[in-house]
């Protein structure tokens, strides 16, 4: 039986939100505010982007920037939640 893989396109950038404390609406607006990035589109649990013959290297760093920035901040927002959590359940 298949994988669940029907085809792989390189062109396709596909950013999950799972797990986080943002959603792909909020991820997409603040790659756009922020960073200047527009992305071809955005559901509940994802962005999507897609890669074309115009993209630059210099584009594509930019792009990897602005994901690593965005995610040291949800993660540094998340410790700070657990963090608190925790306090609270040891009172």
């Amino acid at each position: 039986e298949g994988s669940g893989i029907y085809d792989f396109d390189r062109s396709k950038l596909l950013f999950s939100t799972v797990g986080t404390s943002v959603n792909g609406h909020l991820l997409h607006q603040i790659l756009r505010d922020r960073y200047h990035i527009e992305m071809e589109m955005a559901a509940e649990k994802y962005v999507l982007g897609i890669a074309a013959v115009g993209d630059t290297e210099e584009g594509f760093e930019r792009l990897c920037t602005a994901i690593e920035e965005i995610d040291a901040e949800i993660q540094q927002q998340m410790s700070r939640r657990n963090r608190s959590i925790i306090l609270l359940m040891r009172e």
